[in-house]
């Protein structure tokens, strides 16, 4: 920091971007000071002191985090140019629907948000520049803090996910692994990663399920993506 006296601009109060303060160190004015009496602290402050700048207007966390959702834009942005419908994943990590695809609401704003940020970044050759002067800090981060929340609210694409209430039927382990479609259009795949099981049921294809019927069991053909559903709800197919 080298003897700066600028502050991180996130230490105001933006909207949607947590105070950048130094935990534990806290302004002559705060009560919990150490310059005040120790037995009259109230000990609820966790940190008041502003950090210090040093990317501009931004202190070096503050501006890795805007590198790291800038980089994430132009591929966030592209994916959603002409799409109405965005994965969204319930607590469990599957899918609200068989393809894994439903429509959405909201996205726009939330790429509005972001837009309006990035604005000021035009004819800036560099992020650092951008943030070279307190407008454009400001706008950084919270374009960053509003991409973040962009990202995690519009999932581009759905995550691997484990599911751990459901045997596979050929090895019987709590072993199957939900593979999520890449795009719109691409099949799911559940996959065994029991070694050596190698079971795998895909979208597209007849799976042999079993049923009851009088003295035993009998084979009965299912489409793959009904198995699926089946497994995903915690059904037997």
């Amino acid at each position: 920091m080298t003897g700066s006296t600028i502050l991180c601009i996130a230490h105001e109060n933006l909207p949607g971007v947590w105070p950048c303060t130094v935990r534990g160190a806290h302004r002559v004015t705060c009560p919990d000071h150490e310059g005040w009496a120790e037995d009259r602290r109230p000990g609820t402050c966790t940190g008041c002191l502003p950090r210090l700048a040093d990317r501009g207007f931004l202190c070096q966390s503050h501006f890795e985090r805007l590198e790291s959702a800038y980089m994430r834009w132009g591929q966030f942005e592209l994916a959603l140019q002409g799409v109405d419908r965005a994965v969204q994943v319930d607590n469990g990590g599957i899918s609200s629907s068989a393809t894994g695809y439903i429509p959405f609401t909201g996205t726009y704003l939330a790429i509005d948000e972001c837009l309006s940020f990035l604005a000021s970044s035009e004819g800036h050759r560099s992020l650092e520049i951008w943030v070279s002067t307190p407008e454009g800090a400001r706008d950084g981060i919270q374009f960053a803090a509003a991409a973040e929340r962009a990202y995690r609210s519009h999932q581009i694409e759905e995550r691997t996910a484990r599911l751990r209430r459901v045997r596979c039927p050929r090895c019987g382990q709590l072993s199957f692994v939900r593979n999520a479609p890449a795009r719109e259009g691409d099949l799911i795949t559940i996959t065994c990663d029991t070694d050596g099981c190698g079971c795998v049921i895909r979208e597209g294809d007849e799976w042999a399920t079993y049923r009851m019927d009088g003295d035993g069991w009998v084979t009965v053909p299912a489409e793959g993506i009904d198995v699926i559903q089946a497994i995903e709800t915690r059904r037997t197919a």
